[in-house]
């Protein structure tokens, strides 16, 4: 069978991946030839004499190679062969191994995303990488299920995923219209919302934008580098000493070189970044040398993620993430939704793109009592600690060192965190050079703690730990510390949602 689908719902990998399979194999055949070659030589001579050992000696030698690679072939044919995917409405099924057999039955309705990737080799055979994450704390660890296939065909089951009519909601058995994936223009985009589905224009993002965001991620170290490497240069160029100009000329090169790189490579994986929310899907492309296809179901997005480094809150500026099994369980994956832009234009884009997610309330700042509970636990874990150890050495600068790191740890914890409640979502901040919300529906929480000691009892203070499904935030968020009035308001609204759910 050499087809990627019999006719029956079934699909297996290109057959180009029994080639790709062979490619390990074949430098194993050579390396065992190239060491076993003496060995061949000897056992031509031994059959055949002196007088035909040349002639023998490629004969063996081309009965190895057949055998082998009849071997390889054969064993990265079956391996092709084993692996089948099929799609019915209700389940998605895998199926893999050869001896040892794996079948895995998945509902449509817990697929949190289907992707499709296409690196550069993929794109000169027209092949895809079809990459389906199921919404559940196991596949977050990495265990993707994945597909070679052409092009059509990836388009094709990716289709038959999402324009299922088992796409069913949870909470009233309501079945949702059928619909395909795939970005829609602005006429098309109009008739669909003439029928009642939710659909937006077409965010897209162009190389000055995708450059703008790459700044903005600048940390202030990396600042610090660049204008130091910049002056260091300068400052050689001016004194016109050859060997304090080559040492100058190194340097920037060193700190400037970076920078530039970070910058192309992010030109590299955002090219053609644009993102497009169709019914209950979000559309996300983006990429020049592999390129990225997302289609996600916007129940199954666990969290989203506003930050504003230093420099986008000194311009004004802010970029959203998404917190979504199988997005960003790869170096090169990008959890955003957008890049860099006007922060009133980012709250804008949430509005259109998610608009469950309502951001519209203030977020709180912690306590009095924050800073005082702060002070205490710094002045004791650190501030002490250092006096102690600086008496001991007698080195007073060591004492003002720690005392600093003291104080500057107090500000730190005391005025970046924050927390907002309502009554379906939760607010947390944290960061104070970076400042980052993450924006929490309390139905995707999995589990909620509340933390406190005993000086934080004798406060009044205490703070909540989040459990939630996905690679973004590493499963947990934690708040900073705020009364124990709203703490427990927040856990009470927590336990209404999976009430109402149950």
């Amino acid at each position: 069978m050499t087809s990627e689908n019999n006719g029956n719902g079934i699909f297996r990998n290109h057959p180009f991946m029994i080639l790709k399979n062979m490619g390990g194999a074949v430098w194993i055949v050579i390396w065992i030839l190239v060491s076993s070659f003496d060995d061949i030589k000897k056992l031509a001579a031994y059959v055949s004499g002196e007088g035909n050992r040349s002639l023998f000696t490629v004969l063996i030698a081309a009965s190895v190679i057949l055998l082998l690679a009849g071997l390889t072939g054969g064993f990265s044919w079956f391996r092709w062969y084993r692996i089948t995917m099929s799609i019915d409405d209700m389940n998605f099924y895998w199926k893999k191994g050869g001896i040892f057999r794996r079948d895995i039955s998945i509902p449509l309705n817990t697929i949190s995303n289907c992707n499709l990737n296409q690196n550069l080799i993929e794109k000169i055979f027209g092949l895809y990488a079809l990459k389906i994450d199921v919404n559940s704390s196991e596949m977050s660890k990495g265990a993707d299920l994945k597909l070679i296939l052409a092009k059509d065909k990836a388009v094709e089951v990716r289709d038959r995923i999402f324009s299922s009519t088992q796409n069913t909601e949870m909470s009233g058995g309501k079945t949702a219209e059928t619909i395909e994936a795939g970005f829609i223009d602005e006429e098309a985009a109009i008739a669909e919302m003439q029928t009642g589905k939710r659909v937006s224009g077409i965010y897209r993002f162009d190389i000055k934008d995708i450059i703008r965001h790459s700044v903005m991620q600048f940390s202030v170290v990396t600042l610090i580098v660049l204008i130091g490497g910049i002056a260091g240069f300068s400052a050689g160029v001016m004194s016109g000493a050859e060997r304090g100009t080559e040492g100058s000329i190194l340097f920037a090169a060193m700190a400037i070189v970076p920078v530039f790189y970070q910058g192309l490579q992010g030109i590299t994986r955002l090219f053609n970044f644009k993102v497009q929310r169709i019914d209950s899907r979000l559309l996300l492309s983006y990429g020049l040398l592999n390129t990225r296809e997302y289609t996600v179901p916007v129940d199954k997005i666990n969290a989203i993620q506003i930050t504003e480094s230093l420099f986008a809150r000194m311009a004004g500026y802010a970029m959203v993430s998404v917190n979504n099994i199988g997005m960003g369980d790869e170096k090169q994956e990008k959890t955003n939704i957008c890049l860099y832009m006007k922060k009133d234009e980012c709250m804008k884009l949430i509005g259109e793109l998610l608009p469950e997610y309502d951001i519209n309330f203030s977020v709180e700042k912690q306590e009095k009592q924050a800073i005082t509970y702060y002070a205490i636990s710094y002045l004791v874990y650190i501030a002490v600690p250092g006096a102690v150890a600086a008496g001991v050495l007698k080195i007073w600068q060591l004492g003002i060192a720690v005392l600093a790191v003291a104080v500057l740890a107090m500000l730190w914890s005391s005025f970046a965190p924050g927390i907002s409640i309502g009554e379906n979502i939760l607010i947390i901040r944290r960061g104070l050079f970076t400042s980052v919300k993450w924006v929490i529906p309390y139905r995707q929480i999995e589990m909620m703690k509340i933390h406190e000691n005993p000086l934080g009892r004798r406060l009044g203070i205490a703070k909540i730990l989040i459990h939630i499904r996905g690679p973004l935030i590493a499963g947990i968020v934690e708040s900073g510390m705020f009364r124990k009035e709203m703490i427990e308001r927040n856990a009470e609204c927590f336990r209404a949602q999976t009430t109402c759910e149950q």
